[in-house]
C-alpha cells in the first residue's frame, strides 16, 4: 500500500521533474501536485513519531484543508480460494494551524524504480545482489527524522547511502518471528510445480531513528544513493511460473522543513 498527499503545494522531491511518475500518475495526479508519504508491505512498519516529539522536537506532518489522500492497494493471496478482507484506517490528528516554531515534514521517497510502480526484475535467480536507485541531490535541506524501508522476500538489509562513503540508514530484514509470517503449503499442494513460495516472510524491517540515523542533516550539495541487498541462498524469494517474481527497494526518509517551503519548481 502506498499513500499519497495530494492538492496544491504538494510536491515530490524525487520525482517533480518526471511529467510521467506513475505512481502519481496512477492516482490521477501528477508529481508537481502530489507526494508519497507512507507505503506498508506486508511487514507492517510503522513510522512513529512520537519518540521525535517527546524528546523536544517540534515536528508533525501538516495537513491543510485543499489536501486529499489518495491510495495505491496491492493485495496478495496466497491461497487458492477467495477471501474477503477489509482494509481500515484510523488518523489521529489535532485541528488547527501549525504551532509556532514547529517543523514541517517532507516524505523524501528512495526507490530501486523511482517514479515507477516499484517492481524491478532481480538480478540472480540464485545467491547475493544488490538493487540500486539513481543517485539523487537533495533539492531541501533540514533535519532527517527518521527512515523507513521496504524489501520482499529474499532480501537483507536496504541501505541509504550518502556520498557513495556514509550509511544513513541500514534496516535489516527480520522473518517469521510469528507464525502469520510462516506459509505452510495446503496437503493439495495446488500451487503447482512452477509456483515456489518462499516458507519464512519478511515479518519486520528495523527503522533508523535518532542515533541510528548515520546522517542527520540533509543540505544541497549531498548524493544519496538507495542499496537493496538481496541473498536467495540465505532467504528464498517467491517465483510464478518457473521465473523469479519481481521484487522492490524502497526507503523514505521524513525531513524537517519549513511549513511554508516552496517547491523548487515556483
Amino acid at each position: 500500500m502506498v499513500s499519497l498527499t495530494v492538492g496544491p503545494g504538494r510536491w515530490d522531491p524525487t520525482c517533480y521533474q518526471n511529467n510521467k511518475s506513475l505512481p502519481h500518475f496512477a492516482v490521477g495526479t501528477d508529481a508537481r501536485h502530489s507526494h508519497r508519504n507512507f507505503a506498508s508491505g506486508n511487514e507492517r512498519t510503522p513510522a512513529d513519531l512520537t519518540p521525535f516529539i517527546k524528546s523536544g522536537k517540534k515536528v508533525g506532518l501538516y495537513l491543510r484543508k485543499t489536501d486529499e489522500y489518495r491510495y495505491i492497494i496491492d493485495l496478495m493471496n496466497m491461497n487458492m480460494h477467495d477471501s474477503t478482507v477489509y482494509l481500515t484506517m484510523t488518523y489521529d490528528f489535532f485541528d488547527g494551524p501549525i504551532k509556532q516554531d514547529w517543523m514541517d515534514l517532507l516524505p523524501v521517497w528512495f526507490d530501486a524504480d523511482q517514479c515507477g510502480m516499484s517492481d524491478v526484475k532481480p538480478l540472480k535467480e540464485h545467491g547475493k545482489f544488490t538493487v540500486s536507485s539513481n543517485p539523487w541531490t537533495p533539492v531541501v535541506e533540514g533535519e532527517v527524522v527518521g527512515m523507513g524501508t521496504h524489501l520482499h522476500d529474499g532480501g537483507l538489509a536496504l541501505r541509504i547511502i550518502v556520498d557513495n562513503s556514509t550509511e544513513a540508514c541500514n534496516s535489516v530484514a527480520r522473518y517469521g518471528e510469528t507464525l502469520e509470517y510462516i506459509f505452510k503449503m495446503p496437503m493439495s499442494n495446488m500451487h503447482g510445480p512452477d509456483v515456489k513460495i518462499a516458507e519464512k516472510h519478511i515479518s519486520s524491517m528495523s527503522t533508523c531513528y535518532f542515533n541510528d540515523i548515520g546522517v542527520r542533516k540533509m543540505t544541497k550539495d549531498q548524493s544519496w544513493v538507495l542499496k537493496g541487498d538481496y541473498n536467495y541462498d540465505e532467504h528464498p524469494g517467491n517465483s510464478e511460473d518457473g521465473e523469479p517474481s519481481e521484487i522492490m527497494a524502497i526507503g523514505i526518509a521524513y525531513v524537517a522543513v519549513p511549513p511554508d517551503l516552496k517547491p523548487p519548481f515556483e
